[in-house]
């Protein structure tokens, strides 16, 4: 096997045990552990934890190998109001660059992600999610603000989806898929500040559900839903 499809299937294995809290936030782990673990070299999964190192979700620690990053309440909050600047002035700026085609495409985006949501099949809503979001992200010529973007995106992605985890993630993500129908409609629209103003104060507010969802993982405690 190549070793950039068994760096796939590192990286697949390590977000996946993250997700079902197998791996704890903050918890340590070394090429030396998962060589033995999977039966692999050093080499993909060296590529792996440095791609997921970049993506945010494991920070490197010198000759201590990596450690799960911890999503802590204050930095859940400052990538939110991030996330809602960096893309509200995606959207902003690409308005007037999306085609029917590129509407056509966000429509079965949409129908994907609602489709994955009832059957309950994270992988599938990751999946959508951000096949919708690179229908428009993609028309910005601005390199740094889409990586930036999508990066966060990610990281939140994995830290809410697993649905074993989180029995409210099932109608936050039904809401959220909402937000993006209605960012559907003001695209068609052209309603560039609208488009922009939706995406700080709703889709990504620190009222949205998704958010409380990711506050359950972090050190919130008031914002922690009981039982």
């Amino acid at each position: 096997m190549h070793y950039n499809k068994l760096k796939d299937y590192v990286y697949e294995y390590i977000t996946d045990q993250i997700n079902k809290g197998d791996i704890q936030q903050g918890e340590r782990i070394t090429e030396e552990e998962l060589c033995q673990k999977m039966g692999l070299s050093r080499t993909p999964i060296r590529e792996a934890f440095i791609e997921l190192a970049s993506e945010g979700m494991l920070i490197a620690k010198p000759r201590k190998g990596y450690i799960v990053n911890i999503l802590t309440c204050k930095r859940t909050q400052d990538l939110y109001e991030v996330m809602g600047l960096l893309e509200g002035y995606i959207a902003f700026t690409v308005v007037d660059l999306l085609t029917e085609a590129d509407y056509q495409e966000m429509e079965e985006a949409i129908r994907q992600m609602d489709e994955a949501v009832e059957n309950k099949n994270a992988k599938a809503v990751d999946i959508a999610n951000d096949k919708f979001h690179y229908c428009f992200t993609r028309h910005c010529i601005n390199e740094e603000l889409v990586y930036d973007a999508d990066r966060i995106r990610r990281l939140f992605a994995r830290q809410s989806l697993p649905f074993e985890r989180n029995p409210s993630a099932y109608q936050a993500l039904v809401t959220s898929n909402s937000h993006h129908k209605v960012i559907l409609e003001l695209f068609k629209k052209h309603k560039k500040k609208e488009i922009q103003d939706y995406f700080q104060s709703v889709h990504w507010s620190k009222e949205s559900p998704i958010f409380k969802v990711i506050n359950n993982l972090s050190d919130c405690p008031a914002t922690k839903e009981s039982g």
